[in-house]
């Protein structure tokens, strides 16, 4: 019976020095959803155009310097009548190269003119 005690003993002190040596977590900032409406979108020749009825979701974070770290963005449109559509539906990549939104994004057009975008994508 003293051995058993002793080896419990044993177990409780490794555990304790083991949680007391391990790294304090990092606390990590919560994410924050935001939806709005408005996007760029492409028809199927490349031109830009702006839908002002599109909706967007995006959401992001802070890191400890305050500043917004973009975790997805996801948007669904139109493109306007007379724009060039493909005859299936077509997928595209896409770059930006600024501020939060860095990264490569996937543009989806179909042929009746609907409009999906969503990044960054993850390599």
């Amino acid at each position: 019976m003293k051995t058993v005690r002793l080896a419990l003993v044993a177990v409780l002190m490794l555990v304790t020095l083991l949680t007391l040596a391990a790294p304090a977590p990092v606390l990590a900032s919560p994410a924050h959803p935001h939806r709005d409406k408005v996007c760029w979108v492409h028809d199927a020749n490349g031109v830009q155009y702006t839908d002002f009825e599109c909706d967007y979701q995006e959401v992001f974070k802070f890191d400890e310097n305050g500043n917004p770290i973009l975790l997805q963005y996801h948007d669904h449109g139109h493109v306007p009548p007379g724009a060039a559509l493909p005859h299936e539906a077509m997928r595209m990549t896409f770059h930006v190269d600024s501020g939060m939104y860095k990264g490569d994004y996937m543009e989806v057009l179909m042929p009746n003119g609907a409009y999906m975008s969503h990044g960054p994508i993850k390599k």
